[in-house]
């Protein structure tokens, strides 16, 4: 017999927290910004900042379970910009810029769907067809939210639906599902892909373009600066 789903927890501001990666169990982002930048700079200068800072991101892409194609589009551009800043073409307070407009973009929730279906949905006991169905749906809303057709408030409702919410700044998905649970959640995305216009069908999915818009235009206002 299945549990009770826990409470719905309160709507989100609109501000993203950071995420946590399921059982993971990695804060992709945030702990970035806010300790570990000028703890390192201080002690042990730029290369351990930018290895360290790398390494938590890395971590958590390689882990995403994303193809290695996406994998790689998304470490380099993570490179771009800590090579930026080993090179002096960026100062401190742009990395701290960047990693906090990161913070902003819609790539890491948007792995953080990808991870509902291998963590949750296939492990469930849905039959294949359903399981097929749900991959189907998760690409989708995924494709939408990057793509801009689905809005962030839209992807806030749906996970409130999968997620825990402690009030503070974590939000994640809960480490065990229901199968009620799940399928209220594939049943909203689904619906909320339809509204958006999103086909039904599998098309590339580009998680890194967010990111590398925001590393484009900070190495080109940092050329531009530079030149003069």
């Amino acid at each position: 017999m299945e549990s009770e789903p826990a409470p719905k927890p309160k709507k989100s501001n609109g501000a993203l927290k950071p995420i946590l990666f399921g059982c993971l169990g990695i804060l992709l982002l945030g702990i970035i910004a806010v300790g570990i930048i000028s703890f390192v700079v201080i002690n042990s200068g730029k290369d351990l900042l930018t290895s360290a800072s790398r390494a938590l991101i890395v971590t958590a892409i390689e882990e995403s379970q994303i193809d290695e194609t996406q994998q790689t589009a998304l470490i380099f551009e993570i490179d771009r910009i800590t090579n930026a800043f080993k090179e002096d073409q960026i100062d401190l307070d742009q990395l701290g810029a960047f990693a906090e407009s990161i913070t902003q973009t819609p790539t890491f929730e948007a792995l953080l769907i990808n991870a509902i279906h291998t963590d949750h949905v296939a492990n469930s006991d849905f039959a294949p067809e359903a399981k097929e169905a749900s991959q189907l749906t998760l690409h989708r809303i995924t494709r939408g939210y990057l793509t801009e057709k689905i809005s962030r408030s839209k992807m806030d409702e749906l996970l409130e639906l999968v997620s825990y919410d402690d009030t503070s700044a974590e939000i994640g998905i809960k480490e065990s599902l229901t199968n009620k649970e799940i399928a209220s959640f594939l049943n909203a995305a689904d619906v909320a892909a339809d509204e958006a216009g999103i086909s039904r069908t599998y098309e590339p999915i580009d998680f890194a373009s967010p990111i590398r818009k925001i590393v484009d235009e900070m190495l080109e206002g940092s050329a531009t600066q530079l030149s003069r």
